[in-house]
């Protein structure tokens, strides 16, 4: 499968910054969430500086 179009990579961004969780029921949650936020992201930056073939599909099988 070829793009013919640069994939786009993200910003980094903390959820727990922007939530907060007073009664502590989701703050493993919004962890989670952050750091497979910042997984992607690091799988999209690799993949946006390797030259020749990518692995596009790599992208899409991320492990939450």
């Amino acid at each position: 499968m070829s793009y013919v179009f640069e994939l786009p990579t993200t910003g980094s961004f903390s959820f727990a910054e922007c939530y907060s969780d007073p009664t502590n029921v989701y703050t493993s949650n919004i962890a989670e969430t952050t750091q497979a936020r910042a997984n992607l992201r690091a799988l999209l930056k690799e993949s946006k500086r390797t030259d020749g073939e990518k692995d596009y599909l790599r992208l899409i099988k991320v492990t939450l």
